[in-house]
């Protein structure tokens, strides 16, 4: 499709993608200094993680919500 243009972003770019402040903030705070003893526990704490951040959403958008962003 010749109106498409695909444009790819750099490895490490947060102020591009703000997802990567949300996966920035899990491993932070859920995951840091964690041995777990199999996969079903890493998945129980991600889940509490997206649970956590779906309760707290003004949280998200503290790290999500760049001022160049209009929703």
């Amino acid at each position: 499709i010749q109106n498409i243009k695909l444009l790819f972003l750099p490895p490490r770019a947060p102020e591009l993608n703000p997802a990567e402040c949300i996966w920035h903030h899990i491993k932070e705070k859920y995951f840091s200094n964690r041995v777990f003893n199999n996969i079903s526990e890493v998945e129980q704490k991600l889940v509490e993680a997206l649970v956590d951040l779906n309760l707290n959403k003004q949280e998200v958008k503290s790290m999500t919500l760049f001022n160049w962003i209009l929703i």
